[in-house]
């Protein structure tokens, strides 16, 4: 009926539709909902449409045209009334309303529960996460940053049955690593919601009572120089209470600087680097300690030489949330990363 009376909307809902199948179709990519919603007004016009016209075709042969008229009107209005209850109605017995939100949940728990100096470490999906979680974790952060030790962990999983923590490694390469044992986490609480869209979130602790081997301050940081790839040196200046750093063409910076610091082995640092960020999401953050296992003549002979240990961060989109745009300056951002320290005493920077 449409194509008979060569409306407007036909061809130019074509036109965008096949459009948008073409570019994405030649692409080899997926068409994300949001970039095809444009299409909905046309589409639930053209529903409109075709049900008032099958109602009418199908009651010509029965009713007369005064009656059709207000035939159509009565079963359009059944539908949509249809619709809504069967849309409503038990809508949320479905949900689980009564479970309420396990995100929520969770917040309001750690909220009540958990410590200023308490790490919070997050498997649950990163956005959801983040909207819910972000703000308390960025703090807890910055107040161990701040004072210096961490008196609990807390783990938040979406499901039970894990033996160890995954954790994103980021160095040597890019990959979900299971990781930290969970054989020490105590489960404390579960939230959980099984609806038509089922949500859980499981909460272990862990006491530790960790303090700072070593704090490196802005008088510490000026001490070494810095150096980029092939050796060449970086700029390093004053910037507030820190100092900045710019190896031009390089993307990671070493210091000419040891430490000695008493460390078995087996032992596993946590590193929390505040840092200014100009860059967002297009670079990955973290600070490095490396263990100097190997002796001067192996290293110099490239025998089994890393320049860098193992290293996995911890809720990289949680704690970034306010980083996400890539071309926002200033980010003040302490991301918290994990690696094994090495049997040496000797770490470089």
């Amino acid at each position: 009926t449409l194509f008979k009376k060569e409306s407007f909307l036909v061809p130019l809902f074509l036109v965008l539709f096949g459009t948008t199948i073409a570019v994405y179709a030649l692409s080899g990519q997926f068409i994300p909902v949001r970039s095809a919603i444009y299409l909905l007004p046309f589409i639930v016009i053209f529903q409109a449409y075709g049900l008032k016209e099958s109602i009418l075709k199908l009651s010509m042969r029965w009713f007369s045209q005064d009656s059709q008229t207000r035939l159509m009107y009565v079963l359009v209005s059944s539908y949509l009334i249809g619709c809504f209850f069967l849309l409503t109605v038990g809508k949320y017995k479905n949900l689980h309303s009564d479970s309420g939100n396990p995100y929520e949940l969770t917040r309001s728990y750690l909220k009540n529960n958990a410590g200023p100096n308490d790490l919070i470490i997050s498997s649950l999906h990163d956005t959801v996460g983040g909207f819910y979680l972000g703000a308390m974790i960025r703090e807890k952060n910055f107040n161990i940053y701040k004072n210096g030790r961490i008196e609990n962990i807390y783990y938040l999983a979406p499901k039970v049955g894990e033996s160890k923590i995954e954790l994103d490694m980021v160095y040597p390469d890019i990959k979900k690593v299971k990781f930290l044992p969970l054989d020490k986490f105590k489960p404390v609480v579960s939230f959980e919601n099984k609806g038509v869209r089922p949500s859980a979130v499981h909460i272990f602790k862990r006491k530790v009572e960790i303090y700072p081997v070593v704090d490196l301050n802005q008088s510490d940081l000026l001490i070494p120089g810095y150096y980029g790839n092939y050796k060449k040196v970086c700029n390093t200046q004053v910037d507030g209470q820190g100092i900045r750093v710019k190896c031009y063409g390089s993307k990671m910076s070493c210091a000419k600087h040891l430490l000695t610091l008493s460390v078995k082995k087996i032992d596993l640092q946590f590193i929390l680097f505040h840092h200014i960020n100009d860059r967002g999401t297009k670079t990955v953050s973290y600070a490095s300690m490396k263990s100097m296992d190997q002796s001067e003549k192996s290293r110099k002979e490239n025998q089994d030489f890393t320049l860098l240990p193992d290293i996995y961060r911890f809720n990289d989109l949680v704690n970034n949330i306010n980083d996400m745009d890539p071309y926002r300056k200033n980010v003040d951002l302490i991301d918290v990363s994990l690696q094994k320290m090495g049997g040496s005493k000797n770490i470089l920077f």
